[in-house]
């Protein structure tokens, strides 16, 4: 870890132990970057015993209700006046695209992916099987900005932060808001032992000298 962190210029790096999925104890802190993914994780898990940090409703899963609803042309049904200004699913995906709207394109796939339910139903069941005492909890659910300020034995990190490997491979060089790497560093921070994490999001020195003339940090 103190290898990627070296590009953050972090000024606390993480000292735990990377550890593989297989060996998972039975409660972790599971932080994402969106709220959208932080549902979708939330729904594959639906069978445990899920505790969000500061509650369930505080993580707006009613943009995604939303959506689905912009999708399935119930535009009356529409709560937020953003989304409720588009015609249609595609006007919302170009809007995205131009825009290069991250969170919401995270948003858009995840209503993709639950297409064949009623995202409504889910965020319900979510709610009445979520426990308010995290000690009561399998899993403990929050985001990166809802982590700031606390620490969990171990923590895992989802996927939908920036990846810096990803977009260099993609394009060939990288411009990275500093908020979004700083962000990362908090959520990576948030672990007193263990830390899961995509090997994706770590760089050996080697590979650093090599890339960083391709990293541009605004």
């Amino acid at each position: 870890a103190n290898q990627y962190l070296f590009l953050l210029d972090a000024p606390k790096p993480f000292k735990g132990t990377l550890i593989q999925k297989d060996n998972v104890p039975t409660k972790t802190a599971v932080i994402a970057r969106t709220n959208a993914k932080l549902f979708d994780y939330a729904v594959e898990n639906i069978d445990k015993k899920l505790h969000f940090v500061g509650g369930i409703d505080s993580y707006n899963f009613q943009d995604l209700i939303d959506i689905q609803s912009l999708q399935w042309g119930k535009n009356d049904y529409i709560r937020n006046g953003f989304i409720k200004k588009f015609y249609d699913m595609d006007e919302l995906i170009d809007y995205a695209d131009e825009a290069n709207e991250i969170d919401l394109k995270v948003k858009i796939t995840t209503v993709r992916k639950y297409m064949k339910y009623k995202i409504r139903d889910l965020v319900k069941e979510l709610r009445e099987n979520s426990v308010k005492n995290q000690k009561d909890a399998n899993l403990i659910l929050t985001t990166g900005h809802k982590s700031k300020g606390l620490e969990w034995d171990q923590v895992e990190i989802l996927d939908d932060f920036v990846n810096l490997r990803e977009e260099i491979e993609a394009d060939g060089e990288c411009i990275v808001n500093k908020e979004e790497l700083n962000l990362l560093y908090v959520a990576i921070t948030r672990s007193k032992q263990n830390l899961l994490i995509d090997d994706n999001y770590f760089f050996d020195v080697d590979l650093l000298k090599q890339i960083k003339d391709s990293i541009t940090i605004v």
